[in-house]
Order: C-alpha cells, then sequence, then structure tokens
C-alpha cells in the first residue's frame, strides 16, 4: 500500500497514500523521566502501528491466497513486521518499485504478484519519471507531494497548469506556491511537505 515519509518527494507532479506514523502520539509530560514517559511512548506506538495496519496484528506467515504481506512505509522487510491485506485493495496507481526491485505496470500488477511497493528499493525509473516513494510520476505533468500528519498521504498527482518546465525541463518552486507547502527544489525537480489540517 501506499504508505508515506515525513517528507514529500515532487517532481512535477503530487502524491497521495496513507499510513499512521509509529510514536506520532503524544507522551504525558510532567512526571519522572523514566517510566510514565516511556510507558506512554511504548503505548503510542503500538496503538499508531495498530491503526496504521488498519487494527490488524502482524500475521503474513499465514496470508491467504488473495493476500500479500503489506509493510508499514513501504519498507519492506520480514514477514513478522507485515500485515495480510488483500491483493484487491489497490488503486491502479503506476508505475511502481515493489520489495524484489522490479518496476510494474501499477500497485495492481504488484500486488497481484504478492509484492508490497518499496519506497527503498533500487528500481530503474522508467523513461520520462521521478521517484516518489514507492511510485514513479511523469515528469512533465505531476508533482509528487507528501502531506504529514497522524496519516500521511504520499502519491502522483496533476500538477498545477502554471507548473511547466522551463527550457532546461526543470521546475520552480514558484509554480507550486498555490499549494500552500515548502517547496525545495533538487536538479529540476520540486520536494514539498505539505502539514494537514
Amino acid at each position: 500500500m501506499k504508505w508515506g515519509y515525513v517528507f514529500v518527494a515532487c517532481g512535477v507532479a503530487a502524491c497521495g497514500s496513507e499510513v499512521a506514523k509509529p510514536g506520532a502520539g503524544t507522551t504525558s509530560g510532567g512526571g519522572s523521566a523514566g517510566g510514565a514517559s516511556q510507558q506512554a511512548s511504548s503505548t503510542s506506538s503500538a496503538l499508531n502501528t495498530t491503526i496504521a495496519a488498519g487494527g490488524a496484528t502482524p500475521e503474513c506467515d499465514s496470508c491467504a491466497a488473495d493476500e500479500f504481506c503489506d509493510h508499514l512505509y513501504d519498507s519492506c522487510g520480514p514477514a513478522s513486521q507485515g500485515y495480510c491485506t488483500e491483493r484487491a485493495s489497490c488503486t491502479g496507481e503506476g508505475p511502481v518499485c515493489t520489495c524484489a526491485g522490479t518496476v510494474e505496470m501499477d500497485d495492481c500488477a504488484a500486488y497481484a504478484s504478492g509484492q508490497d511497493l518499496s519506497a527503498d528499493a533500487t528500481c530503474t525509473p522508467p523513461p520520462n519519471t521521478f521517484r516518489c516513494g514507492g511510485y514513479f510520476c511523469d515528469e512533465s505533468t505531476e508533482l509528487c507531494i507528501q502531506s504529514i500528519g497522524l496519516v500521511q498521504d504520499i502519491g502522483c498527482n496533476p500538477a498545477p497548469p502554471e507548473c511547466t518546465p522551463d527550457a532546461n525541463g526543470a521546475l520552480s518552486c514558484d509554480c507550486a506556491a498555490s499549494l500552500g507547502c515548502s517547496c525545495e527544489e533538487v536538479a529540476g525537480q520540486l520536494f514539498l511537505t505539505c502539514n494537514k489540517k
């Protein structure tokens, strides 16, 4: 599934996906440094992990034939750290990078082959695309934007009409000003971080 990061990568497109950030809960203050705050932190981390997994507990050792092993933040990893998720839960967005290091047409193709998306695996970007977490966005028509908060979204979305590449194919953060996000320009691509309200 689309799991986000605390920062967003954008090229000429916007992104979308959902994930709860482990450890994002608040801790009670005012007590001794040891027991109370550590217990609150552990509790909030466990709670957010459960929320992110849709209330499930790690169970990838026993996934059904119509499920795949889904990891938080598209981080891949051992089955003991994943959650069985229906392969039909895809959105049809793509192309994508899988945990096997392969590029699939979309997330439906990845899930159908039993693979989760990977934000970290080494995948060769398809022509005229750039990396956006586990997705690849079109360089000329899309931006990759991550919204941060308790639930995080990352994915490829249409770029605003004013975002047109210059003669060198680069974009300027000025074109994304209407989105109200922080923006950094790197090698002609825009990296946006948006706070959810």
